[in-house]
């Protein structure tokens, strides 16, 4: 269960699976520097910057209703070593 701590990180007891760490492996990997990853529900976009192994949401808006899976997305990515930014979320 998501859990907001005292700082406003989301803490998931999420473990990837190794079919996750093999998509998030494809995906960067087919996505160009400064491309985007995006999931079709609910509509989250990211830039990819391939040069700093970060992914950074570009429509935070949405996270209201996409904060789930932007933590699955945050907790599969830092498994083969990428950020996903933000990093905080407030309710």
């Amino acid at each position: 269960m998501d859990k907001a701590g005292s700082n406003g990180v989301c803490t998931m007891a999420y473990e990837p699976t190794a079919v996750d760490v093999a998509w998030a492996k494809e995906s960067v990997a087919l996505t160009s520097d400064e491309g985007v990853l995006a999931y079709k529900s609910p509509r989250l976009i990211y830039r990819v910057h391939h040069d700093v192994k970060v992914m950074i949401l570009e429509n935070p808006e949405l996270l209201p209703k996409g904060k789930r899976e932007h933590q699955r997305t945050r907790v599969i990515f830092a498994a083969i070593g990428w950020t996903v930014l933000p990093d905080k979320i407030h309710d």
